[in-house]
């Protein structure tokens, strides 16, 4: 006589497989979150880079005169970036190109790059630099009623 066996559970084999299929999908999202802080993380830079790069561009832009020539600094805000810039003077009287790359502290990278242009009014007949920067210093104070600030 047969008897007929009705266990209840899973084999061996097929507690195996699903714990192999579970380890794959564990794995895999594993490495989705990974990507995903790593994307997240390179965002985060590439924004603090632009934002450095505003900035120092907007003091350039308040100046009321460039100097060619190439110029480094560091940046207090951020202090795994610095910053590169190079003026050069255009075939143009009072137009100069302005180059300015951020870059990682650490290793050099480039992180953002920003070329514009820029005019400053040519000196006038017999103004020296001095005069253009006391006009320009004269310019910014508010007068004693108040009327500029």
């Amino acid at each position: 006589m047969t008897q007929a066996r009705n266990e209840a559970g899973f084999s061996l084999v097929e507690v195996l497989v699903a714990t192999v299929i579970l380890g794959v999908g564990l794995v895999g999202v594993t490495q989705g979150f990974t990507a995903s802080l790593s994307a997240s993380k390179a965002t985060e830079h590439q924004t603090k880079a632009v934002m450095l790069a505003d900035s120092h561009l907007e003091e350039l832009m308040m100046s009321p005169w460039l100097e060619a020539g190439e110029r480094t600094g560091e940046s207090d805000v951020y202090p795994t970036l610095r910053w590169r810039e190079t003026i050069k003077e255009t075939k143009s009287d009072g137009l100069y190109e302005i180059e300015l790359v951020v870059e990682r502290k650490a290793d050099g990278d480039p992180v953002y790059r920003l070329t514009t242009l820029r005019f400053v009014m040519p000196l006038d007949t017999g103004e020296t630099e001095e005069d253009r920067r006391e006009r320009f210093e004269n310019a910014r104070r508010p007068d004693e009623t108040g009327a500029n600030g």
